[in-house]
């Protein structure tokens, strides 16, 4: 549509930049980070409707069923709950492993690539190579 390439625009802004930092980067992963931690608290408070949910029905088929269907509901709402909750643990799991093998960290100053969007490039973050390369 307007012929810029997101390939493009960040090879300007880098070079426009000090330290080859994308202006308002930093920012914006700020944000995301306090997303995922009011994310994560969420997730633990669904756990809990959830587990809350499953006790009250158990607890009403048990006061008003038999204990056939008592004991039914029960096994089947503690292996509803239970695989739910280890999926999601699994599935974030693998999601933060995917997410951790792609973050890099400058051998040097330790800097990671996901934090300042420092370019690592043979181990070594655009400021190491540069001050290296002066030196």
């Amino acid at each position: 549509m307007l012929g810029i390439s997101s390939q493009s625009l960040i090879h300007h802004s880098i070079n426009a930049s000090p330290g080859g930092q994308i202006p308002g980067y930093a920012t914006h992963l700020e944000g995301v980070a306090k997303a995922s931690k009011y994310v994560n608290y969420g997730g633990w408070l669904c756990i809990a409707i959830d587990g809350g949910a499953s006790a009250m029905k158990v607890q009403k088929v048990c006061v008003a069923g038999s204990i056939d269907a008592c004991e039914r509901v029960r096994l089947t709402e503690l292996g509803s709950f239970s695989g739910g909750v280890a999926g999601g643990r699994g599935g974030g799991l693998m999601v933060r492993g995917k997410v951790k093998l792609l973050a890099k960290k400058c051998k040097h100053c330790s800097v990671t690539n996901e934090v300042n969007m420092a370019r690592i490039k043979g181990g070594l973050c655009y400021t190491c190579r540069k001050s290296l390369h002066d030196a």
